[in-house]
């Protein structure tokens, strides 16, 4: 278990955390963190969300995730028809154990989107170009690692010793932050009476910062990420919908790809039941995410569980699962009456 975390945590302690992105199944639930041309691209006043993610925990360094946001349209644009939102979101990672050898992570995005409204009322299209600034403090804590039974340990099971000895003549703590900037578009229509679709791509870590790294002379700038989505949602019949959605992502070497089929069934509560399945691909690694769901009104929870069949499959007897909710208010006025006048005659 200790060379497992301490090989794993070494790894992205000499050569550089990549900042491949939080990884969540239900993207869905984190639109911003797609793609920020989402930002604001909904009817209503506020949307608030988030995201609860375990993985891999039975490996001994797994990862617990958390990501959540707030994003609003709150002006019109340009003309009447558009409109610009805006969002900022939180999100905080932990690698490792914590008495062993853990990096936290904690990053704050902030996003801005314009929305070009399209189309006529009953068949809609929006054209969306949004941009984010993010800002991501990392830190490697290394406590548990220097105590004398850890560094025994280590040293006999094989742990390269130029891990122990950095961390022998370093703080127990090593910290480092970078920012990024992104910037993508999305496009929304509404084809027919029971098909809507939307595809959008985005192009972030543009910006070269060697900070992510511990060591200060490893290399590794922050490499830029593509991020391309496609999803379509169809009315298949008064009480069931299908959903197939695929989002691609790359950045330097590693490519990853995600795919879910969702269908829904609308129960007599008025309420939609969500169930499916995905295939999702890291390089040579897959593992197939299972989902169930549901919709009241503007309100959502979703769960998914994550079955892993590739590589990490031989190690992992728990795979990942992962909680997202999220809600949009809509602040309506009381309506205001209009004043009867009655004749003092009658």
């Amino acid at each position: 278990m200790r060379k497992i975390t301490l090989l794993v945590l070494f790894a992205a302690f000499a050569f550089g955390v990549k900042a491949q992105g939080l990884q969540f199944n239900q993207w869905q639930y984190a639109p911003a963190l797609l793609n920020p041309a989402l930002t604001g691209a909904y009817e209503g006043t506020f949307r608030v969300g988030g995201i609860l993610k375990e993985k891999w925990q039975s490996v001994g360094s797994g990862w617990k995730t958390a990501e959540g946001f707030v994003d609003a349209p709150i002006i019109r644009g340009l003309r009447k028809q558009d409109w610009i939102g805006v969002g900022m979101s939180y999100a905080y990672d932990l690698q490792g154990e914590r008495n062993m050898a853990s990096i936290n992570t904690q990053i704050q995005r902030v996003s801005l989107a314009y929305h070009l409204g399209m189309g006529t009322r009953k068949l809609k299209k929006t054209l969306s170009i949004g941009f984010q600034f993010g800002n991501t403090s990392r830190k490697f804590d290394t406590q548990g690692v220097l105590s004398e039974e850890n560094i025994a340990n280590g040293l006999d099971e094989g742990v390269n010793p130029l891990l122990m000895a950095y961390l022998m003549a370093n703080e127990p703590e090593l910290s480092t932050d970078f920012r990024y900037f992104g910037g993508g578009f999305a496009y929304n229509a509404q084809t027919n009476k029971t098909t809507q679709m939307s595809f959008g791509l985005n192009v972030s870590q543009f910006l070269n910062n060697n900070k992510q790294n511990f060591v200060a002379l490893a290399s590794g700038d922050l490499e830029t990420r593509f991020t391309g989505f496609f999803a379509m949602r169809n009315q298949t019949s008064k009480k069931t919908t299908f959903e197939p959605r695929v989002v691609f992502t790359q950045q330097g070497k590693n490519n990853k790809l995600y795919t879910q089929a969702i269908f829904g069934y609308m129960l007599k509560n008025k309420m939609m039941l969500k169930y499916g399945a995905g295939f999702n691909t890291l390089n040579d690694d897959f593992n197939i995410p299972i989902y169930l769901g549901i919709e009241k009104g503007n309100l959502r929870v979703g769960l998914a569980y994550d079955v892993d069949l590739g590589a990490t499959a031989a190690t992992s007897t728990y795979g990942g699962l992962e909680l997202a909710a999220s809600y949009i208010h809509i602040l309506a006025k009381k309506p205001e009456p209009k004043r009867i006048l009655i004749c003092p005659r009658l």
